[in-house]
This record gives C-alpha cells, structure tokens and sequence, in this order.
C-alpha cells in the first residue's frame, strides 16, 4: 500500500492477488510443499532436508554454467606486517587453524549461533564444510561427502600432492615447523614436474561439459580415476600459487586471484579451498551450495585469523 498511488491501483493490485493466490497451478505448488513439510524433519526451504527442494533449483540444476563467479565466492583475511610474511608459513598456519576447527567441530566444542534475541541457529550447514565436494553431472549436480578424511591435498604449478594431517584418532599428525617443511618440499619437486596438466582448471568449465570429461576419465583411466577419489575426498584443497612475482596485491588483483584465477591449481568443486600467493596472502573460494556464504568466510576471517596472527 505504501506504493499504491490511487484506489484505482488498489483495485487492480488486490485483483491480481486474489486471481494469483486462487490459481491451480499456485495452489498445486503450495500443496506439494505442505506434503514435504509434512514428510521431511526439516523445514522444505532448509539444505539439510532429504529433498533438498533449494539446493537442487537454486544451484545444481544450472549445470550450463560455471562455478566461478556464479555459484563460488571468495574472501581473505588482512595480516599485520604483510612484508613479513613467507608463503608456506602462510599455508601451514591457515591449514593448522582449519584443522585445529575441525577437531573441535568433531568433538562438538564449537559453541551454537545465536540470534540476537538468544534463540539458537540451525548448525547443520557446518557438518558440510569439510571434506565435501559437489560433483558435476548433465542434468543436477550433488554433493560427496568424506566426514572421516585423514588428508588435504595440495596443487602447486599444476599437480598434486596428498599429505595425510590427521590420525585415526584425529589427531593432528605434525606441528606448523613440519607442514611447512612439506609445502617447501613440494615446491622444490614442482620444480622438476611438466607444468602443462592444468586438469584443475576443468572445475571451472560448465558444468554439463565437465561431468563428460570427469566421466571418460573414471571410466577410462585408472591413474586419474584414483586422484579424483583422493581430491575429492580430501578434508580440503590448499593451493600453493608460487608462480609470478612476490608483490603484494591490491584488493582487484587478489579478488581476481581467489575468485576466478586461471594460471593455476584451483579445484571449484570442493567446500571451500585454501589459496596463497606467492607474498603469502591467504584467502579462500568457497564453493557457495553447500551453504551460506557467510559460513565459511566468516570462520576464516575470525577463527582462523586470529590463530595465524597469533604466529
């Protein structure tokens, strides 16, 4: 009504509601979500739902489009002394917090959101960020799930590495000083390593067209069939971007860099992913279906913040 400028409008508006809210076709639709509110412990619009009515419309049905830039979003976190900084220890730091967060996850330490008002928040969209992947597919995308994965997986200049992190009792296996002595490793063996196999880059095709290539190559061949199984399932992907030069970069240029890079590494399927530059700026792309964007970004510029500015 604020809008409505005269009763002749009014008329017309209230006209149009009442034909649209007596409609068959609106009435049949409002009748199926009362059948799956009736048949689901989850209220229908909710991702955690075994309908998963939103998810499916709102994002894996557009298998004709890419994930960057449509569906995955990105953010950082800003260090003091940036000059200072060193990219595998940025890399070891940020992948310890993470875990450090998954162990306290799994041990149910992470306290409940609450609304302004007290009431709790729905935690379920946080038993989704790690170890899960959302695989292509020509009609409707769905997610994979690994909740016991022991490992991440690391691209650098292109190929990757798989390092087990945690221990049957999930536990973490090392200390920053040797995670990162890992990660100068594989930067030195990337030195020795064809760079010319960006299959990373096939997760930012759409995707309908990466599904076909994802499927030969289960089908076809053994060796890449294998390193499917290991990235998809892993807890999550750290990329080493240690190309180019070791300049800071403003805002545009790291936006460009954790948002849609193409030089390098990247694997858009995963939850989220870990990137660092080669100055040792840290950000992360999150793949947006599995839940709020808010979720993850908002971990990784407080939580896991404060435990890498505590170094």
């Amino acid at each position: 009504r604020p809008f409505i400028h005269n009763s002749e409008d009014d008329k017309r508006i209230k006209k149009l509601a009442t034909e649209l809210a007596s409609n068959p076709s609106i009435l049949a639709r409002q009748e199926f979500l009362r059948m799956l509110a009736a048949d689901t412990d989850t209220n229908w619009l909710s991702s955690g739902g075994k309908n998963d009515i939103w998810i499916r419309a709102a994002y894996h049905s557009w298998v004709d489009l890419p994930l960057p830039c449509n569906s995955n979003v990105c953010g950082w976190m800003f260090l003091e002394k940036e000059w200072e900084l060193e990219p595998t220890f940025s890399a070891a730091a940020t992948v310890m917090a993470y875990l450090t967060y998954k162990i306290d996850l799994d041990n149910g330490d992470v306290p409940i959101n609450r609304a302004r008002d007290g009431k709790p928040e729905d935690m379920f969209q946080y038993s989704r960020i790690f170890g899960m992947t959302r695989v292509p597919s020509t009609t409707c995308d769905y997610f994979v799930q690994d909740r016991n994965s022991k490992h991440i997986v690391v691209f650098c200049c292109n190929t990757p590495y798989k390092i087990n992190v945690l221990s049957e009792n999930n536990n973490i296996l090392m200390d920053i000083g040797s995670l990162r002595n890992i990660f100068q490793y594989i930067i030195l063996d990337t030195k020795h390593q064809s760079h010319n196999a960006k299959f990373g880059a096939l997760t930012g095709m759409e995707r309908s067209k990466w599904a076909k290539v994802r499927e030969q190559w289960i089908k076809n061949d053994p060796e890449k069939k294998e390193a499917l199984h290991w990235i998809e399932s892993a807890i999550t992907v750290l990329n080493l971007d240690v190309l180019g030069n070791k300049e800071f970069e403003d805002f545009t240029s790291l936006t460009r860099r954790f948002l849609h890079y193409n030089n390098e590494n990247r694997w858009f399927d995963k939850s989220f992913q870990i990137i660092v530059n080669p100055a040792g700026q840290v950000g992360v792309n999150v793949e947006h279906s599995w839940a709020e964007a808010s979720v993850l970004l908002q971990i990784h510029s407080t939580i896991v913040y404060q435990y890498v500015a505590n170094f």
